[in-house]
């Protein structure tokens, strides 16, 4: 070059180097007429001479003030009619079609003068691909797009250093633009039309210390109505850790939705995306925390994905479905329709807080429905369990959850609390272990529960539950529940009506011990507040009861054991058991259980299999006994002479009344100790008869108390023709269906003395009953 040739230099190491200079004898120097800010802002050159830019025109683009040697210098270089490739360039080669980006053979570079417009098509792919961003010959305001048109399953992870990572996954387009420094996303879209903005480019880092809360509620707020025209679309989160200390906030409108996808879900570690809580220093209490993580308010069809959210013992709830007010106050849209698929939701911690969270606190009115639930994973607190991995915070219009294929790890009260309810609850393919108090606790709606599988080591904790009296009713199908006691407990305690199919229950003392011999399984069902003809019923069909004897074990909510009775009771109870089976974990053997079915009640003082009497005797020397397993129908009830003690000659005790329903198919009187005693000097002779009202209704005819203890009921000889005797002893008696009386006890002194002198006695009442369909 000659003295006096001028050069202009764009991109030096220094930028302020940058500009034009003016060859001299020995050195190279700033002209005159380009060596002041003033002469240098808005400056527009045109070279003439390079083997790559020789006829481009250029402008220098810093803004004002400028300080020379100082300041930064940029120049962008402007079309000219000369630059015919560059114009292609800048006009995203509309004079041409797209050039075919090739990846069959591994990954790619590419640059804005090869073409802005690249395109994959169809079939392209046969492997994971990267494709990098690269700077040279852009310039501010370049774009370079990806037209996806491949449709395997393969990724295309498109990178430009560390400033822009996103991932092509599907059928799709990307577009990028070049600020002068580096390549950012400006636009991505699928083929339904969704807007993808990434939360990197908003700042955040995802490196597990910086906080990252603004930079992603930066990126949730260009799809909130209050910040942006763009209402649907979907916020990327590469893989990383995201720390937050606040909550992020979505809050939509009606006919739009927002998809949160992370890039690798249900992870549990470092290869996915996690959003984290951010202690403090000091650290902040555990099991305090007032806040959630992520509260998204009328969030109508949209989607969590790929997501894991870390609590870390100090948030309320990892998520919260809300409902959304419109400006005024106005209800402008629920949270229905969500779905949440591949999540990791963990560590609430505190006595109200919960994992997920659905539907507004206390409003009824406010909907927040239809939520699908799908691969996720629940995890809670180990030292400050959560109330729930996933509790409705309100009943009336939260309503209509399904949960499939989902894990509940434990370390929360309940695994679902749907006490709250209304609608239905789904809940298929799900397992649950370590809730402390019960897997799901269920109110009024209508909850189905298929295949679950559950193992429990925290002992006394239960399957399902409810509090008090409801209407709903509960579904299981299949599956196994296995938990965790020291004696024979409720697993399952509900007050609506409990239809169990194909179910396996089963209890184990605590490890490591973890035997299974003579521990049944309770239910419980009906409520010690229903009067009148509750909703209270279990039907049982093809279910395995671990050490049941020859019924499935039911009880009442006062822990009586339910038996047969009519429905006309105060707490009417219908219990039916059809082709149920028993595991004997002492024999290991398996035999098939009674069925019975009909109403029930509970059995208690004074109650022959069922139905009480307020006139029954209850009163001092009386005892009521159970013998075997209850539903077969044996009951003994035991009178000692104090029953019978009193100032005549002979007493008569009412023992009960039997259902209308009931067949007695034998009846006993064993006196186990003579009764004696004296009156006025002379020796008691006692007789004893045991039958229906009216003569000659005995069951037991009357017989001698007194010389010896003696069992009646062994021979014809001891029977009335009320027990209907044919050829064989104990023919039964079936009471009459439309009425029904009371059964007495009579004792008397064979002299009319008085029984008053009795001192010594004692009798057992025994029968046994078949309840008739």
């Amino acid at each position: 070059m000659s003295v006096g040739d001028r050069i202009l230099l764009h991109a030096q190491t220094a930028p302020a180097q940058n500009g034009i200079y003016e060859k001299g004898s020995s050195t190279w120097a700033r002209p005159a007429d380009f060596d002041a800010g003033s002469e240098l802002l808005g400056a527009t050159v045109f070279v003439s001479e390079g083997g790559t830019y020789g006829n481009t025109m250029w402008q220098c683009t810093t803004d004002g003030p400028i300080t020379v040697g100082t300041t930064a210098l940029a120049f962008a270089q402007l079309p000219n009619t000369i630059d015919k490739t560059r114009i292609d360039q800048l006009h995203g080669n509309l004079l041409g079609s797209a050039v075919t980006l090739d990846l069959s053979a591994g990954n790619a570079t590419i640059a804005v003068g090869d073409g802005k417009r690249r395109r994959i098509v169809d079939g392209n792919l046969v492997a994971d691909r990267t494709v990098t961003l690269s700077t040279t010959g852009a310039v501010a305001g370049d774009t370079i797009s990806i037209l996806r048109e491949d449709r395997s399953q393969r990724v295309v992870r498109i990178h430009a250093g560390t400033n822009l990572s996103y991932h092509l996954g599907g059928p799709g387009s990307f577009v990028a633009q070049y600020d002068g420094t580096a390549w950012k996303l400006t636009d991505a879209t699928r083929r339904n039309g969704e807007r993808v903005v990434n939360v990197k480019d908003f700042g955040a880092k995802g490196d597990g210390v910086t906080n990252d809360t603004a930079a992603i509620q930066a990126a949730l707020n260009v799809f909130s109505p209050a910040q942006s025209t763009e209402l649907s679309g979907v916020v990327f989160f590469p893989k990383g850790v995201y720390l937050i200390d606040d909550t992020l906030t979505y809050r939509g409108e009606p006919g739009y939705a927002i998809h949160l996808r992370g890039e690798i879900g249900y992870s549990r570690g470092l290869a996915g995306t996690i959003i984290r809580w951010r202690d403090t220093d000091p650290p902040s209490p555990v099991g305090e925390g007032t806040k959630a993580m992520l509260h998204m308010m009328g969030a109508n069809m949209s989607v969590l994905e790929d997501l894991e959210f870390d609590g870390l013992g100090l948030v309320k709830y990892c998520v919260h479905l809300d409902y959304a007010l419109a400006a005024g106050g106005a209800l402008a849209v629920g949270s229905s329709g969500t779905r949440i698929t591949r999540c990791t939701m963990a560590r609430a911690a505190g006595p109200n807080a919960v994992c997920l969270a659905i539907g507004p606190a206390g409003d009824t009115d406010l909907q927040t429905s239809e939520v699908l639930i799908e691969s996720c994973y629940f995890l809670g607190h180990a030292t400050h369990p959560p109330l729930a991995a996933i509790k409705t915070l309100s009943d009336g219009n939260t309503k209509n959850i399904i949960i499939r294929d989902t894990s509940i790890g434990g370390y929360t009260q309940y695994g679902v609390d749907w006490q709250l309810a209304s609608g239905t609850l789904l809940v298929s393919g799900v397992n649950t272990a370590g809730t402390t108090l019960a897997d799901y606790r269920i109110g009024g709606g209508e909850a189905t529960i298929i295949e679950q599988a559950s193992e429990n080591a925290n002992a006394g904790a239960m399957f399902i539950t409810s509090s008090g009296a409801v209407t709903g009713s509960v579904k299981v199908i299949g599956g196994s529940w296995v938990g965790t006691a020291t004696e024979s407990s409720v697993v399952i305690k509900y007050f609506g009506t409990v239809t169990l199919i194909g179910l396996q229950l089963k209890l184990v003392t605590p490890i490591p011990e973890s035997s299974a011999v003579g521990l049944r399984p309770r239910i419980q069902i009906g409520d010690v507040t229903m009067t009148g003809p509750q909703p209270g019923a279990l039907y049982s069909l093809g279910c395995l009861y671990w050490n049941h004897e020859d019924y499935i074990d039911v009880i009442d909510a006062t822990t009586n054991v339910v038996v047969a009775n009519d429905y006309s009771n105060n707490k009417g109870l219908r219990v039916t058991s059809i082709n149920d089976y028993a595991y004997d974990a002492s024999t290991l053997s398996v035999k098939k259980l009674k069925e019975y079915h009909g109403n029930y009640s509970t059995l208690g003082p004074g109650v022959l299999y069922g139905h009480t009497s307020s006139a029954a005797y209850n009163g001092a020397g009386f005892t009521r006994n159970i013998l075997h397993e209850p539903r077969s129908g044996w009951t003994k009830q035991t009178y000692t002479y104090e029953a019978f003690q009193d100032s005549v000659a002979g007493k008569t005790l009412i023992v009960g009344r039997p259902a209308p329903r009931a067949k007695l198919l034998a009846a006993y009187l064993n006196v186990t100790t003579p009764f004696t005693g004296t009156y006025g000097g002379n020796a008691l002779d006692v007789r004893l008869k045991f039958g229906k009202t009216g003569y000659g209704q005995e069951y037991i005819l009357e017989f001698d108390a007194t010389t010896a203890a003696v069992t009646k009921g062994l021979a014809d000889a001891d029977l009335g023709t009320a027990l209907a005797r044919a050829s064989a002893v104990q023919g039964g008696d079936l009471q009459s269906w439309g009425s029904y009386g009371l059964l007495y006890i009579s004792a008397r002194d064979f002299n009319n003395r008085l029984l008053s002198g009795l001192t010594a006695g004692a009798v057992e009442v025994i029968m046994k009953w078949e309840v008739l369909p």
